[in-house]
């Protein structure tokens, strides 16, 4: 038997560590909790396959290389620990608004991302990796004002069969350099 869990605006929660141990969930949606403040270990979650967390200081823990998870949404959730390296999942999605902690992600080669959503952050410098994900789709990176470079995306578009690709409000690009290639 499945299972999801769905927890919206709840001000006065502050702990799901029992969240864990429910062997046989596969979707956690938690929004909008200002008080919780507990760890969620990931990969002591076996069957997850689907997690969203919004506007919520959850500490999230244990995200990379997950064996079953496929759908990944973290906004506005400031302790969530994005890993610098990206390596060992399958994602059909990877939604990262307003709390990469890091100044760089790298994707690996056994990593399968189909859609990646980066938008709203202040401290990302360096996306790399994206050539190594071939079966990319969907490449949105919106509002992040110390990008500076999405290493190889010139080569990577001519490898990637992209079908959306959506790059705005990036301010420091050197001036002419990837938004011409990118555009022209």
């Amino acid at each position: 038997e499945t299972g999801s869990i769905h927890i919206k605006d709840c001000p006065k929660l502050e702990n799901i560590d029992s969240l864990q141990t429910l062997r046989n969930l596969e979707k956690v949606r938690i929004a909008h909790c200002p008080r919780l403040t507990s760890t969620l270990n990931i990969a002591e979650m076996e069957s997850i396959k689907s997690v969203h967390f919004a506007r919520t200081p959850l500490r999230v823990v244990g995200i990379s290389g997950h064996p079953n998870l496929t759908q990944l949404s973290l906004e506005h959730t400031p302790n969530a620990q994005v890993p610098e390296f990206i390596s060992g999942m399958v994602l059909r999605e990877l939604r990262l608004v307003g709390n990469v902690t890091s100044e760089s992600i790298q994707f690996e080669e056994d990593c399968i991302v189909e859609k990646l959503n980066i938008s709203d952050n202040a401290l990302l410098h360096t996306v790399k990796g994206l050539e190594l994900c071939p079966y990319l789709q969907t490449l949105e990176l919106d509002n992040i004002h110390c990008l500076k470079e999405i290493g190889n995306l010139p080569i990577s578009l001519q490898r990637l069969g992209l079908e959306n690709l959506k790059i705005s409000s990036i301010a420091n690009f050197p001036e002419g350099s990837l938004m011409r290639e990118v555009y022209l």
